[in-house]
């Protein structure tokens, strides 16, 4: 392999083998001496290689080079690679190991290992085939859609042609957040809002509502959370990945509370019914392996490439609403692990899970009669941070039309609240933001009832393409909406939304797998033909 400019040692291959299943392959497993980063290579039989590399990118934050063996397994993945596009499948632990804090914060993650990881795929398929590939294509889901916008923008000589799948490129940082306040504001009327959109309903979804509640719904809605997939809103694991570390270095979390103008400071009496603040022993402590089907535990950004880790425990303590855990600060208290601090990621009753990408070590050496603490103070102020992070344009420019909602914290064309600083780059861009500005084909498929990557924040990455490629762009982008598609595959919901039920989810939402085939396709045609999609 040529000198890595990512500063690599050499490769090393320690799984060589051939495999049936999902297809007749032949299996190859390694990495990089002196790095975390590893691959895996899927080849057809030679007679089904038609010189081409499609390259996969997991969600999230990355950190398995398996996960085309579990949740992405499936044979239409296999099928299309081998019998459609002759190509072989290629996938990365994307530079690093699973922990929190990774994914974007290097070049290596970015696209570096992935860039490295396909350059010597080339020479075990010259090795193999007789031809290394003449095209290469990449595409990538949610953090990984994120990853592969920077591969095809830094690594045109790697790959021809990207497919990324809901992805933010900047827009609103508040976001989120505003789902934490509906969160926190207006969980237990899901259901009312629900059926009151819902055929038959009476399409007033606030009709049942208190104020609070009120305001909760429209603070996400405002934000451009999708109304047509309000049957989705429930907690989220990535809400609190970052937060232990946002709570330890921003001042924000301490001025919420002690600061005039802040909600926690002026208004603290509103919010002692959201608060928790008390200590608990722990009862049990659960791996991935002992959890019911219907928790997510560390499973959401592996896209299944799930470890049997030690991610749940259950306290003695049971509260009038114990919903209330979820996004808690937990720390242990007692026992070997004494002085970790962990957040709750999702709760099932007394069920506290927590995530890898929030601490690496999750609830491994924790004991039963471990005592802890818990509160939710940094995950209240968390979800008032909406209010405080509106990013207005530094011109004074009009909002431009997918963030119009946030004017109803502005007046004229300024916030009513204090502003934080702006993060220099939007969610699931690398250190230096996205340009918008490629050489390769790129189709940028999105769905119109992704509660995760909502279609407004989604169009960023499109407008920094129009202004930084003009009319050049329609050479090369094209943007893909799926209509009645979430975020992942609807048999993904029961573990992230309140309805349990696959039967539920398969009968209002379809698999965006069809839409992903027929944009590799395309590109495929685009890119090598000239047939324009």
């Amino acid at each position: 392999m040529a000198e890595s400019r990512y500063g690599f040692g050499p490769a090393f291959i320690d799984v060589d083998e051939w495999r049936d299943a999902p297809r007749r392959h032949r299996y190859v497993h390694g990495g990089f001496e002196g790095t975390e980063t590893r691959f895996s290579f899927y080849f057809p039989p030679e007679e089904q290689y038609s010189g081409r590399l499609v390259q996969y990118l997991e969600g999230g934050m990355g950190g398995h080079e398996n996960a085309l063996q579990g949740w992405m397994a499936g044979d239409w993945l296999f099928d299309l690679a081998f019998d459609e596009l002759g190509a072989y499948l290629v996938e990365s632990n994307q530079g690093h190991f699973p922990g929190p804090g990774h994914g974007f914060a290097t070049d290596v993650e970015n696209y570096g290992a992935s860039a490295d990881s396909a350059r010597y795929s080339w020479e075990v398929a010259e090795e193999m085939y007789g031809a290394a590939p003449h095209h290469g294509y990449v595409w990538g889901v949610s953090g990984g859609g994120g990853r592969t916008m920077s591969c095809i923008e830094h690594e045109p000589e790697v790959w021809d042609g990207a497919a990324p799948h809901m992805c933010y490129s900047g827009g609103s940082h508040g976001s989120w957040p505003s789902e934490g306040y509906w969160w926190l504001q207006s969980r237990h009327k899901l259901a009312d809002v629900v059926d009151a959109i819902a055929p038959g309903g009476s399409g007033d979804p606030f009709a049942t509502l208190s104020y609070d509640e009120r305001d909760g719904l429209a603070a996400v809605l405002r934000h451009g959370y999708p109304r047509a997939a309000v049957s989705q809103l429930w907690q989220f694991a990535p809400w609190v990945w970052l937060l232990l570390t946002s709570a330890q270095t921003m001042p924000y979390f301490q001025d919420f509370w002690n600061t005039p103008g802040y909600r926690g400071h002026d208004n603290r009496a509103e919010l002692e019914k959201h608060i928790i603040d008390f200590d608990a022993t722990v009862e049990t402590v659960l791996r991935n392996s002992e959890m019911p089907m219907d928790t997510m535990g560390a499973r959401m950004a592996s896209a299944g490439a799930v470890s049997d880790d030690t991610s749940g425990i259950m306290i003695d303590v049971d509260l009038d609403d114990n919903t209330k855990l979820f996004g808690a600060r937990i720390e242990i208290t007692s026992g070997a692990a004494k002085g970790r601090v962990v957040p709750c990621s999702q709760v099932e009753g007394r069920l506290i899970l927590t995530s890898v990408e929030s601490h690496a070590e999750l609830f491994e050496g924790v004991k039963p009669g471990d005592e802890v603490h818990v509160d939710n103070y940094d995950f209240i102020a968390w979800c008032h941070m909406f209010l405080y992070q509106l990013d207005l344009p530094d011109d004074g420019a009009e909002l431009p039309v997918e963030w119009r909602g946030l004017e109803a914290w502005m007046l004229d064309g300024k916030a009513l609240h204090p502003q934080l600083p702006t993060p220099p780059v939007g969610m699931g861009e690398p250190p230096g933001g996205h340009s918008g500005v490629f050489t390769g084909k790129v189709i940028h498929v999105n769905t119109t009832h992704d509660s995760m990557v909502w279609p407004n924040g989604a169009v960023a990455w499109t407008r920094k393409i129009e202004k930084n490629q003009g009319d050049g762009r329609h050479e090369r982008y094209r943007l893909y909406w799926g209509e009645n598609a979430p975020h992942g595959d609807p048999s993904f919901l029961p573990m992230v939304t309140a309805h349990k039920d696959p039967n539920y989810w398969y009968a209002q939402m379809v698999s965006y797998n069809g839409l992903t085939a027929q944009a590799l396709r395309d590109l495929v045609r685009w890119t090598e033909d000239g047939v324009e999609p």
